[in-house]
């Protein structure tokens, strides 16, 4: 009897693991400063209150440079640029599907490609 229970808990345990999280449970844990593995120069600062701000660390510019709004709807993951440092470059959105968030880290698709983002613990 115990080890059904316990193979009933491990079945559970990795079940929830293993799940696509949902639009309420992403946004939750997408609050926090994030640097994509795709690009190390700069980092994502995702606010509670919709707003996010891109600061890049290397290169041309030093401080936050773009900013804007973040909204997550069927699991889409959209930066929103309403300012940013260039007056006469208009950027457009960005879009990233998201696969798996937890505490520290986001798994997500953006075009063709697959990426992770790590959570900056300061």
């Amino acid at each position: 009897m115990k080890v059904t229970l316990v193979i009933f808990a491990v079945g559970l345990l990795l079940a929830a693991c293993s799940r696509t999280p949902d639009d309420m449970e992403i946004r939750q844990k997408i609050q926090g400063v994030w640097t994509p593995d795709f690009n190390s120069d700069f980092t994502w600062k995702i606010e509670a209150d919709g707003r996010f701000t891109k600061l890049y660390k290397n290169g041309g510019t030093n401080g936050w440079t773009e900013d804007g709004n973040w909204s997550v709807t069927n699991r889409l993951l959209v930066f929103t640029m309403t300012n940013r440092d260039w007056p006469n470059y208009i950027v457009p959105n960005e879009f990233y599907h998201i696969v798996q968030v937890d505490d520290g880290e986001i798994n997500f698709v953006s075009g063709d490609t697959g990426g992770k983002a790590r959570k900056n613990h300061d």
